[in-house]
């Protein structure tokens, strides 16, 4: 868990980011064959007493940074309303979960070639007038082996 940097001090914020393989062989691992779907779940909150009053459009972007001579891909550019995140009878509270699936039948398919791979996970926002908001975090994971396996 990371934290949200936030130029409120009433709100706080934390970012999580893991990556899931459920058809390997540990469905919690960082070794993962190529045919396989895989995953990454991010998680991301904001705690305080305005939260309730805040709009705009979250970004969340998933990089992978290669170890070596591959590629550096981004994974997963993608909008999240603020409004998304609302919990129903808690206004001090705004939660946000995102699975994206990857792999050969996905998002980008091919785009992760044999290797290893740092990824991150980087939330911001955007005001309603498309100006850059006050919230940014991050959160990472361990090192990413991608491999060929024999059928």
């Amino acid at each position: 868990m990371a934290p949200i940097e936030t130029k409120f001090g009433a709100v706080t914020g934390n970012v999580t980011c893991v990556v899931l393989d459920p058809n390997g062989v540990a469905p919690n691992t960082n070794i993962i064959r190529l045919a396989d779907t895989w995953q990454v779940k991010i998680g991301w909150n904001l705690t305080g007493s305005i939260v309730n009053m805040l709009n705009g459009d979250w970004h969340v972007r998933v990089y992978m940074e290669s170890i070596g001579p591959q590629p550096d891909p981004i994974l997963l550019d993608k909008k999240v309303p603020f409004s998304a995140g609302i919990v129903a009878g808690n206004t001090l509270l705004l939660d946000y979960s995102l699975t994206e699936n990857f792999g050969p039948n996905y998002v980008a398919p091919n785009v992760v070639q044999e290797g290893v791979y740092k990824l991150v996970a980087v939330v911001t926002c955007t005001t309603p007038n498309n100006t850059p908001g006050p919230f940014a975090g991050f959160a990472e994971v361990d090192l990413l082996q991608f491999y060929n396996a024999a059928p």
